[in-house]
């Protein structure tokens, strides 16, 4: 109840009055996991924008964190061939969104095949054009360590 109080203040709260459908907004996020828990890369390839990017960061013991860059093509294609079920878990979502820009914090929890993988956080950019929201940008920590249940 408290974090869908935050939310709503969160999302109510932009700096110009707007009625904003965080449903709509989230909608492609929702399409994404959704599209990769069916192995469908035409799902997911719907949620994400033609000029979207993905990037990954992650902190190596002893050395400088690392980022990189997967194209959305190849990142399809490894969901659509991964041959096990692949199931991305949101334990939380905050929004921020102004006009047509909006940004979403999402901790995970990733798991293949029902056994725990990973976890971590995924920032996704989310942009509205012609009516329709969709992923412009999104980057995620992976870790084994730190995973809250």
């Amino acid at each position: 109840m408290i974090r869908s109080f935050l939310l709503l203040v969160l999302v109510a709260a932009p700096i110009s009055a707007q009625t904003v459908d965080t449903s709509a907004v989230t909608a492609p996020i929702r399409a994404l996991f959704d599209g990769m828990r069916q192995t469908d890369s035409t799902v997911m390839r719907s949620a994400f924008h033609p000029d979207a990017t993905l990037r990954t960061t992650q902190a190596r013991p002893g050395s400088e964190p690392s980022i990189t860059e997967t194209p959305i093509a190849t990142f399809l294609a490894s969901i659509a061939g991964a041959g096990v079920y692949l199931d991305e878990q949101l334990t939380d979502t905050t929004l921020h969104i102004d006009g047509p820009l909006a940004t979403a914090w999402t901790p995970y929890r990733f798991y293949v095949g029902g056994e725990f993988s990973h976890c971590g956080v995924n920032a996704f950019t989310l942009v509205k054009t012609d009516d329709t929201w969709r992923i412009l940008h999104v980057v995620d920590t992976r870790r084994r360590e730190d995973c809250a249940e």
